[in-house]
């Protein structure tokens, strides 16, 4: 008797469970649906200062060793990255569903160092500054609500353009945008080092959900953050200080370039486009974090009622 009245009792919440990972598996189905319409979470990796140059290599050729020249690709990081992103939080509705989305303003400013093309390469003999391009990784392109452009030093400005620049680098290896810069060398075409220093500012207007995050590619990467959410999840490198109320949290972050091993100049093929970005999980960033949704409550109060059923017919049975 006991034991068919724990069954009976137990069937209705049963039901209710069943019904709540339907439901849960349907949320979860619609936040993609709007993630992917508005904007999934966004990593913004970069700039990257890229310039094509030739390198010779040595291969064996019908069992001789001969000199070849390779294309490959100088990637520099920036001296100094400061960033500021303002994050405004939203809800969007559909059906009985609720999906948390944003909309940031970010500012990115620092400035890039002489290149020299021997710090990524010691067999390189020749640099193409002319088709040089600055790259700026986003991981979900169709969050961009605006026509970034590229401000450098004497104020003159140019349009980015789709995709990283770089067929094989291109999404999905690396979705992002690019502008091309028409350097010149230091002493003219084919020197392997720039005629001088570059300073950068881009604006970006960018839509996403779940999370925003940076990777720290400056030798002196600076962040700041300020949003209206009051439950942030902060990632990867913690914020040297950050204030969080009712009214949203405020957050700053500084890395020394020391602190992510990523070398300042390093090279790549083509074929590489894996190992294009180097930064992995050394990121910096928060989580748009919700600390009990409706299902939580639905699927913790479940759960003790299948305590309190077993604790009360258990000591009955025992009694």
């Amino acid at each position: 008797m006991t034991g068919f009245l724990v069954f009976a009792v137990s069937l209705p919440l049963a039901l209710v469970w069943l019904m709540l990972s339907d439901r849960q598996n349907r949320a979860t189905t619609v936040q993609s649906e709007i993630a992917k319409d508005w904007g999934g979470g966004q990593r913004v990796s970069g700039p990257y200062l890229i310039v094509p140059y030739t390198a010779k290599s040595r291969a064996v050729d019908a069992g001789k060793q001969i000199e070849v020249e390779r294309e490959r690709f100088a990637i520099f990081l920036p001296d100094t990255l400061d960033a500021t992103a303002g994050v405004s939080t939203e809800i969007r509705k559909r059906s009985i569903y609720d999906v948390t989305v944003y909309k940031s303003a970010i500012q990115m400013e620092g400035r890039f160092p002489a290149a020299d093309i021997g710090l990524a390469d010691s067999n390189a003999v020749a640099a193409r500054w002319q088709d040089a391009i600055l790259a700026l990784g986003i991981s979900d392109v169709t969050g961009l609500k605006n026509n970034v452009e590229l401000e450098i030093d004497g104020g003159k400005t140019i349009a980015f353009e789709p995709s990283i620049g770089i067929d094989a680098l291109s999404y999905p290896a690396f979705p992002g945008i690019h502008a091309r810069l028409a350097l010149s060398g230091e002493a003219g075409s084919g020197s392997l080092k720039s005629a001088g220093p570059l300073g950068y500012k881009i604006d970006l207007n960018l839509n996403g959900s779940s999370y925003l995050r940076f990777a720290p590619v400056g030798r002196d990467t600076a962040v700041s953050m300020k949003s209206g959410w009051p439950h942030p999840g902060f990632t990867g490198f913690l914020p040297i200080s950050h204030s969080i109320g009712e009214s949203g949290f405020t957050a700053s972050w500084r890395v020394p370039h020391l602190a992510r091993s990523v070398p300042q100049a390093y090279s790549e093929s083509s074929q590489q486009a894996s190992s294009f970005d180097r930064f992995g999980n050394a990121d910096l960033g928060v989580n748009l974090f919700v600390p009990v949704d409706f299902y939580s409550l639905v699927d913790r109060t479940l759960k003790y009622g299948f305590m309190f059923i077993a604790a009360i017919f258990g000591a009955v049975f025992v009694m």
